[in-house]
């Protein structure tokens, strides 16, 4: 089984096609980049598989269920339990603490030993001395860093990134690509990053290009 399958996967938007016949197998455990131009639909795929999108036609699994015969309630709760998000803008609620944010998600699921998991990460990552800090006095690479532990917080099985390091200068960008590959060798989770940052090649040996919604591997 897959940790994720697309089949002809399209999507258009107002007669424009983002995503055409898109049809890729990701592996439990690996780490996958897709790259390209701006407006070439990788971005679009990322929802896509994130559930955040629904497709036009095609059909996507996620460890072999079928994302498209989900209720909404039932998106939210599989998109809770099973995948991690990470974001280019970040997406960290200025008003919260580092602690606060990465804890967030263990919030909405519930989790009873928040506490444990929170500081595990932190002091894994060595980010314990900057958990009572707020994004406003962060770093762009630090921020970024905490998006990933948020994204970490639920152990999910899957971690999408979009163009984690496109507010990032190029040693955060090293950094932030490294820290990604660390993630999926030392827990295991599958990770697909969609990027056009050519530093991500140096990290990431399994890559796919997108060009006109269409994808294709290598580049």
């Amino acid at each position: 089984m897959h940790a994720v399958e697309t089949v002809d996967l399209t999507k258009i938007y107002n007669g424009v096609c983002a995503v055409l016949n898109v049809s890729l197998a990701v592996d439990k455990g690996a780490l996958l980049l897709i790259d390209g131009r701006s407006g070439s639909g990788k971005t679009t795929l990322l929802k896509l598989i994130g559930c955040l999108e629904k497709a036009t036609s095609g059909t996507c699994y996620i460890f072999g269920k079928d994302v498209h015969a989900m209720t909404e309630n039932e998106l939210s709760d599989f998109r809770l339990n099973t995948m991690g998000f990470i974001f280019q803008d970040y997406n960290l609620l200025p008003t919260l603490t580092v602690y606060d944010n990465i804890e967030l998600p263990l919030l909405l699921a519930r989790e009873r030993d928040r506490k444990k998991r929170v500081e595990e990460l932190l002091e894994a990552f060595d980010m314990t001395r900057l958990k009572e800090k707020r994004p406003d006095e962060l770093s762009g690479g630090e921020k970024q860093r905490v998006a990933i532990l948020r994204a970490l917080s639920n152990n999910p099985d899957i971690i999408l990134a979009d163009e984690p390091s496109s507010n990032l200068d190029i040693e955060n960008s090293h950094r932030i690509f490294e820290t990604l590959a660390e993630v999926n060798k030392e827990f295991g989770v599958s990770i697909i990053v969609v990027s056009h940052d050519p530093i991500s090649r140096t990290h990431i040996k399994t890559a796919y290009t997108m060009s006109e919604g269409m994808l294709r591997k290598g580049g």
